[in-house]
């Protein structure tokens, strides 16, 4: 297959998330198949048109936040129009969810879920993007969906599209690890909107009495991180160290040497930090939020009721002051994480592409 991706995240973009980690993950693998891949993101400052693993990336649009979304919206058609391939998987995009693309060709075209942006960006923006999304995903015949609340908010919206569930994937899983320093763990983008760093901030100042032995550790980059680092300094929070972006093995020392990770996101659909964790055997703190809500029954890590930030640092002091609470997290976390492996991730996405490819 000849597979055009748009994707406006990438690995070495200063705000990358998770979504730029899927799509590297998976279209590396499908090169190894025998596929050609080009993936089409944003420009950033320092990027170039380059071969990664096999995948051909290509930048486009301006430079210059928000522009930059603006143009890369509006180069959709001309790129469709310029390329010739067999598929084409759009990644929705801030802040109306849906690239349109189906309108630009009459290839097969998958749109791959991550999140719905549209109630978010209207709440943010304060500018109805949710009606856009809604008209928009009618457009749509195939999606990928990483769990079945956002499988439920497509359907409401496309009563007729064929709709996969294909979660995030992790590489490996590690040894078995229950010891750990006197350490708590925020891996993640620095971004207060959405991954919640003001709530992580008043939930530190409770652990400095709680665990006052316990560090946390923030880890990552982002658009707030100034904000942060300024943030922690006003409040003189000793028991905060942050380190910035880190990756390897000194990420994967980090998250085994660590007690729990810390999750306080405002919304998200199926975090790499959870998975990462959990091929490590470490439990996760989150709230009862959508798309996170079903997991709850996995027991993989402790649930505290949506945006209760005490609750949120007592659930943090009780489960380390409970080892065999906290072993039997770790034990069922690893059990998830071996469901989720991306070789096995990535044989259920070329399924479904030859799928769409054959309807």
């Amino acid at each position: 297959m000849k597979i055009l991706h748009f994707d406006f995240d990438d690995l070495e973009s200063p705000t990358a998330g998770g979504q730029a980690v899927r799509t590297f993950e998976i279209n590396r693998r499908l090169v190894k198949k025998g596929h050609h891949v080009t993936v089409v993101t944003l420009t950033y400052p320092g990027a170039k048109n380059k071969i990664r693993e096999g995948i051909h990336y290509i930048r486009c649009g301006t430079k210059r936040y928000p522009l930059n979304f603006i143009s890369y919206f509006l180069s959709v058609p001309f790129l469709l129009w310029r390329h010739k391939f067999d598929l084409i998987i759009e990644e929705n995009i801030p802040p109306g969810s849906f690239g349109l693309s189906p309108i630009y060709t009459r290839k097969p075209v998958i749109s791959q879920v991550q999140s719905l942006f549209g109630r978010q960006s209207s709440e943010k923006h304060h500018i109805p993007f949710w009606i856009f999304e809604k008209h928009a995903a009618k457009l749509y015949k195939n999606f990928i969906v990483l769990t079945e609340s956002v499988k439920e908010q497509i359907r409401v919206m496309n009563k007729k599209a064929r709709i996969e569930i294909i979660p995030n994937g992790i590489t490996k899983i590690y040894p078995q690890h229950h010891e750990h320093k006197k350490q708590l763990l925020f891996l993640g983008r620095i971004d207060y909107y959405h991954k919640g760093i003001d709530r992580l901030i008043n939930i530190a100042k409770m652990l400095q009495t709680g665990l006052p032995d316990y560090k946390i550790i923030i880890a990552g980059d982002g658009r707030d991180r100034e904000k942060m680092e300024q943030q922690i300094k006003d409040e003189r929070l000793s028991n905060v160290e942050y380190i910035g972006k880190i990756d390897g093995e000194k990420k994967e020392d980090l998250i085994k040497n660590s007690a729990l990770l810390l999750l306080p996101s405002n919304f998200e659909t199926l975090p790499f930090t959870m998975l990462e964790g959990a091929a490590h055997g470490k439990p996760t703190v989150f709230f009862d939020i959508p798309n996170l809500h079903e997991l709850i029954k996995k027991h993989i890590g402790v649930t505290v009721p949506a945006y209760d930030e005490k609750k949120f640092a007592e659930a943090v002091v009780h489960a380390v002051n409970n080892p065999a609470q906290l072993k039997l997290l770790s034990d069922n976390a690893r059990a998830w994480a071996r469901d989720h492996l991306w070789d096995k991730i990535v044989d259920e996405q070329e399924k479904f592409y030859q799928s769409c490819l054959q309807n």
